[in-house]
């Protein structure tokens, strides 16, 4: 839609704004001889990089050393491990899945995986003996979380719709 600067009341009175990035951004101004054309364009739909998918990963990673290291130091319950590691999970998937507009399942598998991975890579080092037992564990654990992330965000965007629309 292009506007000049007349008609540029109008156009953000139908519903165009420039300070809602989500839905429309500016793409280009120009100044020609006393009229200032705005073309305003449909941003494309948010998705995480892979700097986002790391910056997860590498938070599930701490959640869980942490709490191996901390477990080590002191007597803590054995089911508050299964807690740890379900938050290590829930909430780095969270974050990531904040970063999408729609497709937040698909986006919290992704990052589950990566985070899985990455988390393996990192503690291999460090576990002694056949430790699949703890890392499949781990991956349903952390498979756990993500799709609780998953869900906890499509509510709360459901929600968020239901009340724009009833007002």
């Amino acid at each position: 839609m292009v506007c000049t600067k007349e008609e540029l009341s109008s156009c953000l009175e139908t519903g165009y704004k420039l300070s809602n990035p989500p839905h429309f951004f500016l793409n280009s101004l120009f100044v020609k001889t006393h009229e200032m054309l705005i073309y305003l364009s449909e941003d494309v739909e948010k998705s995480p990089n892979i700097t986002d998918y790391l910056a997860a990963a590498t938070l599930s990673y701490g959640i869980i050393f942490f709490w191996l290291k901390l477990s080590t130091l002191t007597q803590i319950p054995w089911p508050i491990s299964y807690l740890i590691f379900y938050m290590g999970g829930l909430v780095p998937t969270f974050l990531v899945c904040r970063r999408t507009d729609r497709n937040q399942f698909p986006v919290a598998i992704k990052s589950v995986i990566f985070s899985w991975v990455f988390t393996i890579v990192c503690l291999i080092t460090f576990t002694q003996g056949d430790p699949s037992d703890f890392f499949k564990m781990l991956l349903v654990l952390f498979l756990l979380g993500g799709i609780s992330s998953s869900v906890i965000l499509m509510r709360q965007r459901l929600r968020s719709k239901k009340l724009e629309s009833e007002l």
